[in-house]
């Protein structure tokens, strides 16, 4: 699996035309000729270039062909006679139907294998849209008229894609359509720059199936194809960027699994984590409400293992200051081939964690607010309390720390940022729980 957005780049810099020779006064002279609007531009070529151009010329042709065959094997749009009042076909796991609708009336339902907002609330409609690109980003709009959809309506962008992701094998098969999962997976980052910086000019001619369309999230994002894997990428400001960034490194030194990022230039980039198993968010399970009260026991009545889990997530986050850990930046993974969950999904998403909204005022943390939620949720459960109690905390290092920041792209107060770190991991010693 290869870029476009690499192909397209590298067949920029290479020369297009081909190699006409003359023979004048006796000697041979060779002429690069291409095509510009109704003209041929000819120009010089010395000899002991020619072999050079050659080879040039070759690679471009083989670029080319490699970027038709692209575009020749991608997915296109879904175009069903559907409308949201007659959704039928099924929900697909790969090749397997794991649930079937018609007129968007369940009929059927594999309960191990289904998506669990579908085993939660038997919606089809619901489940797709809730896979549909945020519109409320600018670029999202941008997107919908590149594609050129005419509605722009959640259930459209989700449906003109199969509501395929990249997190997921799930998808939407409609009813008598002979497609398979292999017809219908994304082979393109044709659209990954309009829909991260909103560039039109770069969007292809033929509207294309796309991942952008599925990309949830309300920070312009995009899917990118780099070394033959999808990474995601976010833009940010510096302070966003640094937030990622340590949040993922310090996360690694202690131990609590982690999708990992690196900055490049005004962007943030992570490998697609899920790309061996089915990103589950947290909202299939709890909707909306994010809040420890619900959270915890859905996650205790799946295994105490899962809750343990979430509540070092929730310790992490708490450390770090992450604000932001709603139901879609918190999940599970689970086996393509039989969907048990394999485990919480890895910590993701600290965009808006630590000071990438401004410093605090107080480094020793003693009103701060998600603390004192926090303790206060583990003191009016007993099962949370005991569980959290149970947990060996990791142990934060001020080596450690010092290691991650003598990398760091973006400079921060150093000093400051210890003493905010090693406060509230002081003060959320489960020790003092006992």
């Amino acid at each position: 699996m290869e870029s476009i957005l690499d192909l397209e780049q590298l067949l920029s810099s290479l020369p297009k035309g081909y190699i006409s020779k003359k023979v004048i006064n006796g000697k041979e002279r060779f002429y690069l000729q291409s095509r510009q609007g109704s003209k041929i531009k000819s120009e010089y070529i010395p000899s002991r270039q020619v072999e050079e151009l050659r080879e040039k010329l070759a690679k471009r042709k083989e670029i080319e062909e490699k970027i038709a065959s692209i575009y020749r094997s991608a997915p296109s749009f879904l175009v069903p006679s559907l409308t949201a009042q007659s959704l039928t076909g099924s929900v697909m796991e790969g090749d397997e139907a794991v649930a079937t609708f018609v007129n968007g009336v369940m009929t059927y339902i594999d309960e191990k294998k289904a998506p669990m907002l579908l085993c939660r609330v038997h919606d089809l409609r619901g489940w797709l849209e809730n896979r549909a690109i945020d519109s409320h980003r600018t670029n999202s709009r941008l997107l919908k008229r590149a594609l050129r959809l005419k509605d722009h309506s959640d259930l459209s962008s989700a449906l003109a894609s199969h509501a395929a992701t990249i997190t997921d094998d799930y998808w939407f098969k409609a009813a008598k359509s002979k497609l398979k999962y292999a017809d219908i997976r994304f082979n393109n980052d044709a659209y990954a720059y309009v829909a991260l910086r909103g560039d039109s000019l770069l969007a292809p001619k033929k509207p294309l199936s796309t991942p952008e369309l599925t990309q949830r999230g309300s920070f312009e994002k995009c899917w990118r194809i780099i070394e033959g894997r999808w990474t995601m990428v976010k833009s940010g400001s510096p302070m966003e960027l640094f937030s990622e960034w340590f949040c993922s490194e310090l996360a690694k030194k202690l131990g609590i699994p982690t999708a990992e990022y690196r900055i490049e230039g005004d962007c943030i980039l992570t490998d697609n984590f899920a790309a061996d198993a089915n990103l589950e968010p947290m909202s299939s399970l709890t909707g909306e409400d994010d809040d420890y009260e619900a959270v915890f026991p859905a996650v205790y009545r799946l295994s105490a293992e899962l809750a343990k889990q979430y509540l070092l997530l929730m310790w992490f986050d708490c450390l770090i200051y992450n604000v932001d850990r709603h139901s879609e930046n918190m999940g599970f993974l689970r086996n393509r081939r039989n969907g048990k969950i394999i485990s919480l999904a890895p910590n993701y998403d600290n965009n808006l964690a630590l000071f990438s909204r401004g410093m605090p005022k107080d480094p020793y943390r003693k009103k701060d607010g998600m603390i004192s939620l926090f303790l206060k949720f583990l003191s009016s459960s007993d099962e949370a309390k005991r569980i959290y109690v149970s947990i060996a905390l990791p142990q934060l290092s001020k080596k450690d720390f010092d290691e991650i920041i003598s990398r760091s792209p973006v400079e921060v107060d150093e000093d400051f940022l210890w003493q905010f770190l090693e406060n509230g991991y002081l003060q959320l010693d489960n020790k003092l729980l006992m």
